[in-house]
């Protein structure tokens, strides 16, 4: 039973060990990913590819025209358009293409079509803006006409006659994206372009690329890419956002050392202003994803007193990493900034409502009185919040915590009082339609509630584990409530239900935290039946325990070779035994001298069962009495067992280890009653059969003056 309460503490607990688990994450600028910042010329692409650096009438006409046109105030672009004056064939050229463009936004497309491929195929030269301008024409009609893969092969025809275009990103974006939604993507002439083009368009290839990967589900792929494009362009003007979005990978896969270096080469190159606000707030989220709360507060606090139009997301994000931190006054303080900030910012109250909550249930966390006046003030204060719920939960959790401390028996503090209030308000939830995510924590809690009422009925915590289990299936939760039943069938000595959700769990989380625990407890549980099967099942529990490297492997280990000892293989025994003495790290200082223990009972066992001799399991004791880090319990268990095994052939040296058991001056201090009894009446009862009976009585009399479960025996066979 100890060693299954000392593996299930630290994953289960008793009662609320696991807490209210908050929802709530960090916010970030300008949306959860970038694809593309200061890259993507699309969307504000047309005024800027089409600007003419010229204070001449007629090109300010041209770019108000343009920039008409991609607000869509077609009739407003067509009127500024048609005051050009004695245009020069430059001018002519972007005037048609705004035309061309008038006429896709209108849906006539053939039109479109025809004034595009006139300035493609024009004879006479064209500026490069008014060209890329008119090939994106024409895959956008051929992309609205439902021919997206005629729109891909129409712009890879374009980059195969291998002419250079200084402001060809625009082509190279959108190639990225019809590709990505064709269902047959010509991903190897895309990647020609990366070996023939010319050297401006090499780098872009591999950028859009690698977005390419990106947008079909193959993170890893654009990825690599990227690193090319890092390596091989080191200087180009797109490999900021190339390191940002590196980084972005490396977080989404935990690797956050990595993360780190990446954003911080692409916070070195980068100069744009929107480039570097993402960055700073990607350190952020990194430092805070590793529980760096010191350091993301930081990152937070800088970016949100840099740039004012992030004081809001800022605030929130600092108020976050400083409630995390346990900082509750820095938490309160950035609340204040986002109280502050209303009207005037749209979201503030939103995030001010959650950052509210977030320090109301770290409260509760840290056991503080005021715990309780917080969170019903968020209750009053925000009575239709998504979070009502969670606040409900995190108050039924405070109760809980005051009732397992309460001293008082009446009264609305008293234990019994509390654990009802709990009980209300974990009701009131579960049955609440508007909070679902709240009603399943609250559904988890009433099992640990349960657990930790005082008469505990385990009937009810049962029907609550079992309940939650058929309704929420598929709850990351589930895993500890299959914990927490079967350390209560188990505790009812119920060992084939327990072994069931124990071995459940392994099954239905084999990648879970919790896996080698209950693999662990499994084999406990099996190896206390004694249904046929049942051993076999344990030794295969604890073999997958052993074959991995987690904390409980070399315990599990030890478990096999005591129950191989027991069933008469002990020559298997004490090659497992050997395993965990052999093992250079990781094993506990305890455990280790527990096998040296097993290996020489079962080197005694198989020596008394072969009649051979008995020096291997001996030399095995003597090494355990002597080992530095032996405790009192352990040394005299080896040296009583040495004397167990000489009784019969050498007696006298039996009698003089019984003594030095009996004598040894730490026995009082350790508490160590249970060997040196032991040792002690076995010596006086030598003593008695060789008739010598003073010392025999001193023994006795010993024994009694140490104190223990049997002095009082000891007393007696004095007399």
């Amino acid at each position: 039973m100890s060693i299954l309460n000392a593996a299930i503490s630290p994953e289960a607990g008793t009662g609320l060990a696991r807490g209210l688990v908050s929802r709530v994450a960090p916010r970030f600028f300008a949306g959860a990913r970038l694809w593309l910042v200061g890259v993507c010329v699309l969307g504000a692409s047309v005024s800027r590819a089409f600007a003419i650096e010229s204070t001449e009438s007629n090109g300010a006409i041209l770019v108000q025209g343009a920039r008409l046109l991609e607000t869509g105030a077609i009739d407003e672009a067509r009127g500024i358009l048609g005051g050009l004056r004695d245009a020069t064939p430059a001018e002519g050229e972007y005037l048609r293409l705004l035309q061309s463009k008038i006429a896709l936004a209108e849906g006539r497309l053939d039109e479109a079509e025809a004034g595009f491929v006139e300035r493609i195929e024009s004879r006479v030269p064209v500026p490069s803006e008014v060209l890329v301008g008119a090939l994106l024409g024409v895959a956008q009609v051929l992309e609205q006409r439902g021919e997206t893969d005629a729109a891909a092969r129409r712009l890879l025809q374009f980059f195969k006659t291998g002419r250079a275009l200084p402001d060809a990103e625009p082509l190279f974006y959108k190639l990225s994206v019809l590709l990505s939604e064709s269902t047959d993507p010509a991903e190897a002439d895309f990647r020609e372009c990366l070996r023939s083009g010319p050297k401006v368009h090499r780098a872009l290839a591999h950028f859009y690329l690698a977005q390419f990967y990106f947008n079909i589900g193959k993170p890893a792929r654009g990825a690599a890419e990227l690193s090319i494009f890092c390596q091989d362009f080191p200087d180009h003007r797109l490999a900021p956002a190339a390191f940002l979005q590196r980084a972005e990978f490396a977080i989404d896969s935990a690797r956050w050392a990595e993360a780190e270096q990446l954003l911080a080469a692409g916070l070195t190159l980068g100069t744009e202003p929107a480039l570097q606000k993402l960055i700073q707030l990607r350190q952020g989220m990194v430092a805070f994803r590793q529980s760096a709360f010191e350091r993301a507060l930081e990152l937070f606090s800088n970016a949100g007193a840099r740039w004012p139009e992030l004081r809001v997301e800022a605030a929130y994000n600092a108020g976050l990493s400083a409630v995390r931190q346990g900082n509750l006054r820095r938490a309160l303080q950035e609340l204040q900034t986002l109280n502050e900030a209303q009207p005037k910012a749209g979201d503030a109250s939103e995030l001010a409502a959650e950052l509210e909550l977030e320090i109301a249930i770290r409260r509760v966390s840290l056991g503080q009185a005021q715990a309780d006046d917080a969170l019903q003030l968020f209750i009053r204060k925000h009575p239709e919040h998504s979070r009502l719920g969670d606040a409900r939960v995190a108050l039924a959790e405070h109760c809980s915590r005051q009732a397992d401390a309460s001293q008082s028996t009446t009264g609305p503090h008293s234990s019994k009082a509390l654990r009802t209030r709990a009980s209300e308000l974990l009701r009131a939830v579960a049955n609440d339609a508007q909070s679902p995510q709240a009603a399943i924590q609250a559904r988890y809690l009433a099992v640990f509630l349960a657990d930790a009422a005082k008469p505990r009925n385990e009937d009810e915590v049962i029907q609550l584990g079992e309940n939650f289990l058929r309704d929420f299936p598929s709850s990351p939760l589930s895993a500890e409530i299959r914990m927490k039943l079967g350390e209560v069938y188990f505790r009812r000595r119920d060992c084939a239900n327990a072994e069931a959700q124990f071995a459940t769990l392994a099954i239905q989380q084999p990648d879970g935290p919790l896996r080698e625990t209950a693999l662990y407890l499994a084999g406990q549980c099996a190896s206390s039946l004694l249904n046929p099967g049942s051993v076999d099942r344990a030794l295969g529990y604890w073999d997958k325990v052993a074959a991995g490297n987690g904390s409980l492997r070399w315990k599990s280990r030890y478990q096999q070779a005591v129950v191989k000892s027991r069933l008469g293989e002990e020559a298997e025994g004490v090659v497992l035994f050997d395993l965990i003495l052999k093992a250079p790290l990781g094993v506990d200082p305890q455990l280790r001298l527990a096998a040296r223990c097993g290996k020489a009972d079962a080197l005694l066992a198989l020596a008394k069962r072969t009649a051979s001799s008995i020096e291997e399991a001996l030399d095995e004791y003597r090494l355990l009495a002597d080992a530095p880090e032996a405790t009192p319990l352990w040394r005299n268990q080896a040296l009583y067992k040495t004397a167990k095994a000489l009784e019969t052939s050498q007696p006298l040296v039996a009698l003089d280890v019984f003594a030095r058991v009996l004598n040894a001056p730490d026995n009082s201090e350790a508490g160590e009653f249970f060997w040196s009894h032991k040792a002690g009446f076995d010596a006086a009862r030598l003593l008695e059969g060789r008739a010598d009976w003073q010392n025999a009585i001193a023994t006795y009399e010993r024994l009694a003056g140490m104190g223990g479960s049997r002095a009082e025996g000891a007393r007696n066979r004095a007399l």
